[in-house]
């Protein structure tokens, strides 16, 4: 029996989306897979070999992010020559394509090329809005909000962006919509360490000043430095990391960009982690990071800000606390309480994640949502 195709296709990454491996790892048995996308050598590729059709290899995705007018134009180029080529090729070998998009110049080819039985689905990951978008990508949006009803499943990582959308772009009632939270399916334990400081990660990229990062650094500052420890696991841009260092702060660690499978460790040895986002952005004021379900499922309590992103999923003390970042007296009352190696309250946020929080959650109406 024949099998449907399933494209995940980008002409940039899902390499930094780690909800996308997850995705493609419930599906990798039901449906004949096929990826499109740039590759980074400094991170796990979220993809089996087989199949996976690479448009261009980085180093990291700083070269990526900064690379020159001609690799831009290639990667539109051979993202186009893929959709005249390949998916003609293959259309044979199975009853339907379903093609996944992240990003608006693919899901314009995707709606172009549009056969009766292909199936198309847009998960926004980052909020579009004219003012973040260049000249080129303006002119696609423009093109694909007059063919939004050629769009048969949008999924949205939260509430509010999900309503955001309907507001601001008109469609056929009739389409469908999904929120699938930008989790996991790790599964874990929890185990013992032997931290003699409470050890606070930021994991994630640091590239602007949208953030509290100030706020956090006078924080530190006044937190004994006996008795809690700083780290920063993730790419910083040299503003960044200029800005930390020059506090001098002996209790703080730069542990810089990590493959996701190296990270684990860091998981099981945190205490707190801690989501800097404020809302200077659509994205960060409705923000739903990877990386605060990555905490949870590892047992580790989170401050973050008050942001509607947060607020709709921060349901149980368990999970950590939401604070006024800009109060200086609420962020250094949000580190008091914490026990190092408190096993009863890792256990429970486990289980919370579990049943409330975990990727299969929501795979069950993502997949019958594809009938």
């Amino acid at each position: 029996m024949r099998k449907n195709s399933f494209y995940f296709i980008t002409h940039n990454t899902f390499n930094l989306i780690p909800p996308v491996k997850q995705i493609y790892d419930a599906l990798f048995e039901e449906y004949q897979i096929y990826t499109v996308q740039c590759e980074i050598e400094s991170l796990d590729s979220v993809f089996q070999k087989k199949n996976n059709y690479t448009i261009n290899t980085y180093e990291n995705y700083n070269e990526l992010i900064n690379s020159s007018l001609y690799h831009k134009v290639r990667k539109y180029i051979i993202t186009f020559l893929l959709f005249i080529f390949l998916i003609p090729k293959n259309k044979r070998k199975h009853k339907r394509n379903i093609l996944y998009f992240q990003d608006l110049y693919p899901l314009f080819l995707g709606i172009l090329f549009k056969k009766k039985k292909d199936y198309i689905i847009y998960h926004q990951f980052e909020i579009i809005t004219t003012q973040n978008l260049n000249r080129f990508d303006n002119l696609l949006l423009k093109k694909i909000i007059r063919k939004l009803d050629k769009i048969d499943l949008y999924i949205f990582p939260e509430e509010n962006r999900r309503n955001l959308f309907i507001k601001d772009y008109s469609f056929s009632s009739n389409v469908k919509t999904l929120i699938i939270p930008n989790t996991n399916n790790n599964f874990n334990k929890v185990q013992f360490n032997l931290n003699e400081k409470i050890i606070v990660s930021h994991v994630g990229s640091l590239g602007n000043t949208f953030h509290h990062l100030e706020a956090y650094l006078d924080v530190i500052e006044k937190l004994p430095k006996n008795e809690f420890e700083f780290w920063f696991i993730g790419f910083l841009s040299e503003n960044i990391k200029n800005i930390i260092e020059s506090r001098n702060l002996i209790n703080v660690k730069l542990i810089g960009q990590l493959k996701h499978s190296m990270l684990v460790d860091y998981y099981f040895k945190t205490d707190i982690g801690i989501i800097l986002y404020n809302d200077k952005s659509l994205d960060t004021k409705f923000c739903a990071p990877n990386k605060l379900y990555e905490f949870w499922s590892y047992g580790v309590p989170v401050i973050g800000d008050k942001l509607p992103g947060l607020e709709s999923v921060f349901l149980k003390n368990i999970q950590g606390v939401l604070i006024n970042m800009n109060n200086q007296v609420e962020f250094l009352n949000a580190f008091n309480g914490f026990i190092v190696n408190d096993f009863q309250r890792k256990e429970k946020l486990i289980r919370f994640f579990n049943k409330n929080n975990k990727l299969d959650v929501y795979i069950k109406n993502f997949k019958e949502a594809l009938i």
